[in-house]
């Protein structure tokens, strides 16, 4: 009986670490970001934005304004609607987990039609999106650059755009991908001018080595009343050292030019 007992401890006592082991490890492991998508990227009436994570025990918190959620945030129960553009990001959390890194999911509100884009220089025939109009058809890109709603350049992009009556620009966005592995870096700057203004220049900040595949985005702040704007999107003229690219042109791959 005495052994039957010893024997008996030591298998509880087994399965005890073999729990409290497993439950460490658990919290070791981070759960994967929730999968995030809308109906579209660009809103006009309203969008539906959908999050999920197939684990049961998950749930999942967001916020609309672009700061990392706590269990303190929003909780995502069921698809939602937004009128309102902005960086709603969510985060997945779980007792027995660590939680997840971030997803990022940014919504535009839609701008200004233009009539008419004239190209000065033309994309790599590899990567010509949907023709002329792509970045102007109000439709937002995801993260796979072989998608049609990309325009791939391997050298500074110029354009005209033309409205078809006189309009107040307050600003213009930019929309850009990042994918390092793929030689897709962001444009050094954006130059505005036109017959009405100044010229305006925005330098874009350079890429670090761990920069993540992204979908990104250059504001250029306008304030005038135009007819046509004349746009001119540079290039980063070689790789970096640090690539294994390095030397090479780079790609500059575009999405959708947003006039508010």
């Amino acid at each position: 009986m005495r052994l039957i007992l010893i024997i008996s401890f030591f298998v509880v006592l087994g399965c005890t670490k073999k729990t409290e082991t497993r439950l460490l490890q658990e919290k070791e492991i981070a759960l994967a970001q929730p999968k995030v998508s809308s109906t579209s990227a660009i809103i006009d009436s309203s969008v539906v934005v959908t999050a999920a994570l197939k684990l049961d025990g998950v749930e999942i918190f967001y916020t609309d304004d672009g700061s990392e959620p706590t269990i303190g945030s929003m909780k995502y129960e069921k698809p939602f609607r937004s009128k309102s553009e902005g960086i709603y990001t969510f985060k997945a959390f779980h007792p027995s987990w660590k939680s997840s890194d971030i997803t990022i999911l940014k919504l535009y509100k839609k701008g200004i039609v233009p009539s008419n884009i004239e190209w000065h220089t033309s994309p790599n025939n590899a990567y010509e999106g949907l023709g002329t109009s792509t970045v102007i058809n109000q439709e937002k890109a995801g993260l796979n650059f072989r998608s049609k709603e990309w325009v791939g350049f391997d050298s500074t992009a110029v354009a005209d755009i033309y409205f078809k009556k006189k309009r107040f620009i307050e600003s213009i966005n930019i929309g850009y991908l990042v994918d390092v592995a793929s030689w897709i870096f962001p444009p050094t700057s954006v130059r505005i001018s036109s017959d009405e203004m100044d010229t305006i220049e925005i330098e874009v900040p350079r890429l670090n080595q761990q920069e993540p595949k992204a979908l990104r985005d250059v504001q250029v702040p306008i304030g005038k009343e135009l007819n046509s704007i004349h746009i001119e999107i540079m290039n980063l003229n070689a790789i970096p050292d640090w690539h294994d690219g390095k030397g090479n042109k780079a790609w500059l791959f575009m999405d959708e030019w947003i006039f508010k």
